[in-house]
């Protein structure tokens, strides 16, 4: 062979080889460059979430002496309690809706007796359920079905259940029923104290239970508009107002925040939710 000849060989083994670790280098740059990219948008994501949640809280605090309901124009249904815009052009827009006539189908947070009644409750794939909050479902809201079969689970009683249910839905109006008339449906199927109790336990004439649904919209950037970020959330708000700056600057109203899937366009253990 030819020295010449001998070369030619090296020369494209050395450019295959040189072809091979510009390749594996470009690579693993790329891969670095995701991995960065994913972990500034974690990042971002986090901080945006909890960014929504502290400008919740802070409404909340500025609206103490107002009840949430009074907030998002009465009626009962809920609504946009405020929309505003941020320093940097973003939008945010909140909304509160009552929660409480979903029956709650996650029983970690129960005792003995509360965690029974949820486990039956959420083997029964009732349309209207949430994963947290308190046991009772809001009498003037849930549905027939929700009182009815919440009611068999706690009195173990099925006729007794129905007749309950039947009597507080007829003496409900326009989704509102007060304590006393909530007692006085129980005494007149002359319940035993221990049903009563039961009864009480799982029903309430007074809902604290809200979800809450933030849309925030990224400002438009030239021609790009990014798609908006939804985050969802439980709070508990006794009276429908926050009397505790404690409760406030803790968080305690919220029992869950998450961001949510537009595709599935609900909550992690949450059926039938408005909105």
């Amino acid at each position: 062979m030819t020295r010449r000849g001998f070369v030619m060989p090296v020369v494209v083994l050395l450019a295959l080889v040189g072809g091979l670790v510009v390749g594996v280098v470009l690579t693993r740059a790329s891969q670095r460059a995701v991995i960065t990219q994913a972990q500034l948008d974690a990042y971002r994501d986090a901080h945006r979430e909890f960014g929504m949640k502290s400008i919740i809280t802070s409404w909340i605090n500025y609206s103490q002496s107002t009840s949430v309901e009074e907030l998002t124009g009465g009626g009962g249904e809920g609504g946009k309690a405020f929309r505003t815009e941020l320093p940097s052009g973003d939008l945010v827009e909140a909304s509160f809706f009552p929660a409480q006539a979903a029956v709650l189908i996650e029983p970690a947070a129960q005792d003995g007796q509360g965690a029974r009644i949820v486990r039956a409750m959420r083997d029964l794939d009732l349309p209207d359920t949430r994963p947290v909050g308190p046991l009772s479902v809001d009498a003037a809201r849930a549905s027939q079905q929700t009182i009815a079969s919440l009611l068999a689970a706690a009195l173990q009683d099925d006729e007794l259940a129905a007749d309950l249910a039947s009597d507080i839905v007829r003496t409900r109006r326009d989704g509102e029923i007060a304590r006393s008339e909530l007692d006085a449906v129980m005494n007149e199927l002359g319940l035993e104290p221990d049903a009563r109790r039961m009864a009480e336990r799982v029903l309430t004439a007074e809902p604290s239970l809200w979800r809450v649904r933030t849309v925030y919209t990224p400002r438009r950037l030239g021609r790009a508009q990014q798609e908006p970020v939804v985050y969802e959330g439980y709070v508990d708000l006794p009276d429908g107002r926050v009397e505790s700056s404690t409760a406030i600057s803790s968080n305690e109203v919220f029992l869950s925040w998450y961001r949510v899937d537009e595709r599935r366009n609900t909550a992690p253990g949450a059926r039938g939710a408005p909105g």
